[in-house]
């Protein structure tokens, strides 16, 4: 690709002639997709932006109740309500009422213990990625 031309993919960052250009995709929510509109460096943290900030409560448990109707999974409904809760706002999630003890001292402990996982999955994971390289018969030739 020439220096001049620009990248089509949504969601990258493109290069016309050196520039960086990003497109702004929603104004509400801040998000920016590649292309058009210039944005300075310091409004890149918009490409970060929590899309679940600003929705209302009511609002994010109709959402979480059409998708468990739509996937039939009824019977979660309260888990992903919790969920929805707290990837809207993460760093809140030990003062919600919504959450009871249980659910506050599972999020306390897989954030202090982010790479505590069974034994087995490492070990899965790195035989799989043995296997992985190595060379079949068919693929050589």
């Amino acid at each position: 690709m020439a220096s001049n031309e620009k990248s089509s993919s949504p969601g990258s960052s493109t290069f016309a002639g050196g520039t960086e250009h990003l497109e702004k995709k929603n104004d509400n929510v801040g998000g920016y997709v590649a292309d058009t509109e210039v944005v300075p460096r310091s409004k890149l943290n918009a490409l970060f932006e929590n899309p679940l900030a600003g929705i209302s409560r009511e609002q994010l448990f109709e959402d979480v109740n059409e998708f468990c109707s739509k996937f039939n999974l009824m019977e979660h409904n309260e888990a992903f309500r919790k969920g929805a809760l707290v990837a809207q706002s993460p760093h809140t999630a030990q003062d919600m009422d919504y959450l009871n003890a249980q659910d506050k001292a599972v999020l306390l402990r897989e954030h202090t213990h982010k790479w505590d996982q069974p034994k087995t999955l490492y070990y899965l994971v790195s035989k799989y990625s043995c296997f992985r390289s190595y060379p079949y018969p068919t693929s050589i030739g």
